[in-house]
C-alpha cells in the first residue's frame, strides 16, 4: 500500500528485527527498487558450493590473541567485520577462499559469532589475554578444535579505528562467571564498557602487584613516571614551605604515607586488579570512590602501567615530562589530589563516589522538547581583579570556574568545559595556559586522573561528564589580565598554600542501581562537564577576517546553531547518558554554569551563542541558567562585551577590560542581553529556534535584528522568502519544496554543494546549509518555523556534485552505500565540486596510515582537507557516489548466488532505501512516504 511500511506481522505491527530482510541505500526508483527483488544482487559472500574444504587447509588457534588496527594486524580492505553471526566453520573457510585473508579473530564461546578478517599479522603485536580468539591460516591439513573456552560476551572487538574495550556482560544468558568477592576494604564501583552493558566486570591486572610498589614510595623523593628535572622544582618547593589544608600542613611525607597505606590495600576489591574501560566509546561510564581513584593515581606515579593498554594518565605523565620548555602544572595538580585526600579519606574512609560519563552519539532527540518552556536565567557580570571580583546584584552567585575571592562553588552548578576534541585540548594536560579548557584540568585534578581511562595513549573526547569533580588547587577564574603575573593566563599555582581551602564539601545522595542491587551513594555537589561548539572557524567560503569574527561581523557565524543546540544538548541531557546514572546525574546537575561557550578561540558570535546557551540549556529541563560575562575573559577578551550591548554599558565594558585595540566600541549594539530576556523570558523554546532561523546578517548584531524594529525588517524579508518557493540564477532554477518532499520525486537534483546552497538560499530569501541526513548524504535544507525540514532543489542535474561526490557528516561513506575516497586527486576534485572552501589535501602519514579516507573537517584550526586513516568523528566524510549495478536473470542463471526468495518489497523515496523481503509480507503499518508491495512470483 502507498504511504505504508512493510510488516511480518497481520494489521498494523511492525517488523520484528529479527525478520528476514536486506536494505539498500541509493536506489533512486521504485522500478529499481523491484528490479532488487525480481533480479537479486549477487552477495558479498561466497557460497557454501564456492567455499573450500576445511580438509585442505591449516588453521593455527590463538586462544586470547585480538589483532586490529595499529596492534599487529591490518583489516582486510572492505571486509573488516564480515558477518554478526557466523559459524566458525565458515568464517575459517570463507577467508581460506579470498587470498588476501591470513587470519579470523572471533568471540571465544559463541559459535556462530561475530567474523572479522585480518591480514599483515604480527602475533607479537597483538593484544593477549583478551577474551578473541584469532586463527592464523598456515598451510594444508584441518586445524585441531579448540578447548570448550566458557561463555564471553558477544560484543564486537572495535573496528579498525577504534581503541579496545573489553566486552561487557552477556545478556540474556549464559551468565558470566560470578565477580570475585569483594574484600572488606572495597568499595562501591561500576563501569559500562558500552550503553546498557554495565556491572563490576572489564578487569584488568597491574604490570606489577601494587603491594610491591611500597617499598618504592620512600620519602617522595623521585616519581618513577617523571623526569627528575620536572619533578625536582616542585619536590623543593614543597619541602620548603608544605601547603596546609583544614589547619593542618601536608608534608610530602605524609603524602608519601598516604601512597604507602593506597598501595598496600585492595580498594576495589578483585584481588590487586582494577576495572578499565576506553572513554574513547561513546555511552561508556565509570563509577569509583575517592580512595579507589587515588589507588588509581598512587599505581602511575610510581610506575604500574595496566597489562595489555596504553592508559591515558601514563601517556600524560611520559609525555608532559618531556616537554621543553619544561612544565610541573600536572605534577602539583596529581600531588595535591593526593593531599588533600590523605586528609579527608582517615580511618580508610572510601570518600565520595565519582561518576564519569560519556553520553550517546548526538541525534535529533533535542527537537522533541522544543515545547519547553525557556528555563530561568541568571546573568553574572563578573568584572575587577581575578580571584577577587564582585558579582552584579542580578547574580550573587560565586564564579563558575573558580568561586569569586577564591570562595567555594556554587552547590548544583555544573561547570562548562569549553572544550575542543578533546578534555584539556591543545596543551595535553600538561600546563596552564590562554585558554580555559587547557587550564581546568589542573585545577581539577579527578579530572586529569581519569585520562586513566583512555587507551592508545589518547585523551578523553569530548562531551565528557564527571560528577563530583571538586577544585583541589588554587587559584583560578575565567578574568584574566595582559599584565603580570597572568600574562592573559587563565588561573595560576600559588607560591604557598596552593590546596584549595574551599573545597566543596557539599554532598548529594543518589540511588545507583548496579548489578541488580540498589545502592544509595554520596556525591560532591558538583560537575564538570566538557562540550565542544561547532568549529566554523576562519577564513570562511565567502571571507570573514579575524577582526570581523572578534567583532561578530561575520555571517557564518550564524548558520550553524542547530548543530551547536543539538551537542550541548548531548552533553547535559541525562536522557543521553547511561540509564542507570541519569538520575545521578538529574539530581547533582540542578544548574549550569557556562562563560562565552563558542565565542572563544572558536571566535563564534557571543550574541549568537548566549542564546544557543538558553535555547538548548531549557531542552534539557528542571535546570537554572547562570550565564557569566567578563569584561575580559581569558579567550576572545572583550567579545563578551558586545552582549551587554545598550550601547553604554558594551562601551564601559570594553574601556574597563582595556580590549579596545580589538573590540570596536562602535560595534556595540542597540539591544542587549537584559532586552532578550524580557523578550523572550516564559515563551517557549520554539519561539526561540523560530526566532533565530530569521536573525538577520551582520553587520546588525544579532540581538538588534531580533527586537521590535529589528523583527519588523526580518518579518518582511521572511514574508517575501516563503513567496518565492522557486527561483532562478542564470540558467538555473531552485525551489523550496513541501516537508519531506525529495527533489528526486519531482526530478529536480539534490544540492550538495555549499556555495550552491548558499546561492540558493540568497534567491529564495530563506536560510539554508548543508546538513547531515541519517543514513544518507548531506544535503541543501531549510528550517521551517515549525522545526520542518525543507529540501532545496535545483534544476541542474548535470552537477557533478549531485551525481558523483558526495559529502557525509552522519555515519561514514560505507553507511550510506558510498565508496571511501582514498586517493589525494579524487578528494581534492571531490572537494572542488563541493563548494568547499579548501581544495588542496594534505597527506598525513607515518604509523598511523594504512588506507587512508577523504575527509574535510573545520572545528579546530583552519579548515582542512585531509587525507588519514583515523578521521574524527565529526570529519566531514567525501565519498563517491557509484553507479548502481544491475543484475540480470541471466547472471543469477549462470549460478551467481543472489538474494533468492524475495517475498515483498518497500520503497521509501525520501530516504532512498529499498527493503527486500525475504520472509513472508503480513501487513503493513503506516509511513509516510513508504510504499509496501508483496511479491508473488514471475
Amino acid at each position: 500500500g502507498v504511504d505504508q511500511a512493510c510488516s511480518a506481522s497481520p494489521g498494523s505491527g511492525r517488523w520484528p528485527q529479527s525478520e528476514s530482510a536486506t536494505v539498500f541505500f541509493g536506489v533512486r526508483s521504485l522500478e529499481e527498487c523491484r528490479d532488487l527483488c525480481i533480479e537479486p544482487m549477487a552477495p558479498s559472500l561466497p557460497s557454501a558450493q564456492m567455499l573450500p574444504s576445511l580438509a585442505a587447509v591449516d588453521f593455527s588457534y590463538k586462544e586470547g590473541l585480538n589483532c586490529y588496527q595499529r596492534h599487529g594486524a591490518t583489516p582486510v580492505p572492505g571486509r573488516d567485520l564480515i558477518s554478526e553471526s557466523m559459524s566458525l566453520e565458515e568464517c575459517k573457510a570463507t577467508c581460506a577462499a579470498e587470498p588476501p585473508c591470513e587470519a579470523v579473530t572471533v568471540v571465544r564461546g559463541f559459535d556462530p559469532s561475530p567474523c572479522w578478517f585480518r591480514m599483515n599479522i604480527r602475533p607479537e603485536d597483538c593484544i593477549h589475554e583478551t577474551l578473541y580468539d584469532t586463527w592464523l591460516l598456515t598451510g594444508p591439513s584441518p586445524a585441531p578444535s579448540p578447548p570448550a573456552p566458557p561463555p564471553v560476551p558477544s560484543t564486537p572487538p572495535p573496528s579498525s579505528t577504534e581503541p579496545l574495550p573489553l566486552p561487557p556482560q552477556p545478556t540474556p544468558p549464559p551468565a558470566p562467571a560470578p565477580s570475585p568477592e569483594p574484600l572488606a576494604d572495597a568499595g562501591l564501583w561500576g563501569v559500562c564498557p558500552s550503553l546498557g552493558q554495565c556491572g563490576r566486570s572489564s578487569l584488568r591486572s597491574w604490570a606489577a602487584k601494587p603491594a610491591d610498589l611500597v617499598s618504592r614510595v620512600g620519602s617522595l623523593a623521585a616519581l618513577p613516571m617523571i623526569d627528575e628535572a620536572v619533578y625536582g622544582p616542585v619536590e623543593q618547593a614543597w619541602r620548603a614551605s608544605p601547603p596546609t589544608f583544614r589547619g593542618a600542613t601536608v608534608t610530602l611525607s605524609a603524602i608519601a604515607a598516604f601512597a604507602e597505606e593506597l598501595l598496600g590495600s585492595d580498594p576495589f576489591g578483585t584481588g590487586g586488579q582494577v576495572p578499565w574501560i576506553d572513554f574513547g566509546v561513546e555511552g561508556t561510564t565509570v563509577m569509583i570512590t575517592q580512595r579507589q581513584l587515588a589507588f588509581i593515581v598512587a599505581n602511575v606515579l610510581m610506575g604500574n602501567t595496566v597489562v595489555g593498554v596504553d592508559n591515558g594518565l601514563s601517556a600524560a605523565l611520559h609525555r608532559c615530562s618531556s616537554k621543553q620548555p619544561q612544565v610541573n602544572s600536572f605534577v602539583y595538580s596529581l600531588l595535591s589530589l593526593l593531599a588533600v585526600l590523605s586528609q579527608e579519606l582517615q580511618g580508610g574512609s572510601q570518600g565520595n563516589a565519582l561518576i564519569g560519563a560519556r553520553p550517546r552519539a548526538k541525534d535529533d532527540s533535542w527537537k522533541s522538547k522544543l515545547g519547553n518552556t525557556l528555563s530561568p536565567i541568571n546573568v553574572c557580570e563578573q568584572e575587577g581583579e581575578p580571584f577577587a571580583m564582585t558579582s552584579s546584584n542580578q547574580c550573587g552567585l560565586e564564579e563558575f570556574m573558580g568561586g569569586s575571592g577564591g570562595g567555594s562553588r556554587t552547590p548544583g552548578q555544573a561547570l562548562t568545559d569549553i572544550a575542543g576534541a578533546v578534555v584539556g585540548g591543545g596543551a595535553q594536560l600538561c600546563e596552564l595556559a590562554n585558554s580555559q579548557d587547557e587550564s581546568l584540568v589542573q585545577f581539577y585534578s579527578e579530572v586529569l586522573a581519569f585520562s586513566f581511562f583512555r587507551n592508545h595513549g589518547e585523551m578523553v573526547p569530548s562531551p565528557w561528564s564527571l560528577l563530583g569533580a571538586r577544585r583541589y588547587l588554587g587559584d583560578i577564574s575565567g578574568q584574566t589580565t595582559a599584565d603580570p603575573p597572568l600574562r592573559n593566563q587563565a588561573g595560576m599555582i600559588k607560591d604557598k598554600d596552593w590546596l584549595n581551602e574551599a573545597i566543596m564539601q557539599a554532598t548529594r545522595q543518589v540511588p545507583i542501581g548496579i548489578m541488580g542491587v540498589q545502592e544509595t551513594v554520596s556525591i560532591a555537589d558538583s560537575a564538570f562537564v566538557a562540550v565542544a561548539s561547532y568549529a566554523w572557524w576562519i577564513p570562511d567560503p565567502n571571507g570573514c577576517t579575524h577582526e570581523e569574527a572578534l567583532n561578530n561581523n561575520c555571517a557564518a557565524q550564524r548558520r550553524h546553531f542547530e548543530e551547536d543546540i543539538g551537542m550541548w544538548y548531548q552533553a547535559y541531557a541525562a536522557s543521553m547518558y547511561e540509564d542507570i546514572f541519569q538520575d545521578a546525574f538529574r539530581r547533582v546537575v540542578r544548574r549550569i554554569g557556562t562563560g562565552p561557550w563558542g565565542a572563544g578561540v572558536w571566535w563564534g558570535d557571543s550574541q549568537m551563542y548566549f542564546l544557543v546557551v538558553w535555547l538548548a540549556s531549557s531542552l534539557v529541563g528542571n535546570v537554572e541558567l547562570d550565564y557569566y560575562v567578563y569584561d575580559h575573559f581569558v579567550e576572545n577578551a572583550g567579545n563578551q562585551c558586545l552582549v551587554l550591548g545598550g550601547p553604554q554599558k558594551c562601551q564601559e565594558c570594553i574601556r574597563r577590560g582595556a580590549t579596545s585595540l580589538f573590540i570596536s566600541e562602535g560595534r556595540c549594539g542597540r539591544l542587549g542581553v537584559q532586552d532578550m530576556i524580557a523578550e523572550f523570558n516564559g515563551r517557549s523554546a520554539e519561539s526561540l529556534l523560530r526566532a533565530l532561523h530569521s536573525s538577520g546578517p551582520p553587520p546588525t548584531q544579532v540581538f538588534d535584528t531580533l527586537g521590535p524594529t529589528g523583527r519588523d525588517i526580518v518579518r518582511s524579508l521572511e514574508s517575501v522568502g516563503r513567496t518565492r518557493s522557486s527561483a532562478i540564477a542564470g540558467t538555473r532554477i531552485f525551489r523550496l519544496l513541501p516537508s519531506r518532499t525529495p527533489c528526486e520525486s519531482v526530478a529536480l537534483a539534490p544540492i550538495a554543494n555549499a556555495k550552491v546552497c548558499y546561492e540558493a538560499a540568497a534567491e529564495l530569501g530563506i536560510h539554508a546549509q548543508i546538513v547531515g541526513i541519517r543514513g544518507g548524504a548531506d544535503r541543501c535544507q531549510y528550517l521551517d518555523t515549525r522545526g520542518r525540514e525543507h529540501a532545496v532543489c535545483s534544476s541542474d542535474t548535470q552537477l557533478a556534485s549531485v551525481v558523483t561526490y558526495e559529502r557525509i557528516s552522519n555515519g561514514t561513506c560505507a553507511s550510506a552505500n558510498l565508496v571511501a575516497i582514498d586517493t589525494k586527486a579524487t578528494c581534492e576534485r571531490a572537494a572542488e565540486r563541493l563548494g568547499l572552501p579548501v581544495t588542496k589535501a594534505t597527506e598525513v602519514r607515518g604509523e598511523r596510515r594504512s588506507k587512508a579516507v577523504c575527509f574535510y573537517q573545520d572545528w579546530h584550526g583552519p579548515p582542512a582537507l585531509l587525507l588519514d586513516s583515523e578521521p574524527d568523528e565529526r570529519a566531514v566524510k567525501l565519498c563517491l557516489r557509484p553507479p548502481l549495478p544491475k543484475y540480470s536473470s541471466a547472471a543469477a542463471s549462470r549460478g551467481v548466488p543472489g538474494l533468492s526468495g524475495c517475498k515483498g518489497f518497500e520503497y521509501s523515496g525520501s530516504e532512498g532505501m529499498c527493503k527486500v523481503w525475504t520472509s513472508e509480507v503480513q501487513g503493513s503499518h503506516p509511513a509516510k512516504g513508504s510504499i509496501c508491495l508483496q511479491y508473488h512470483g514471475a
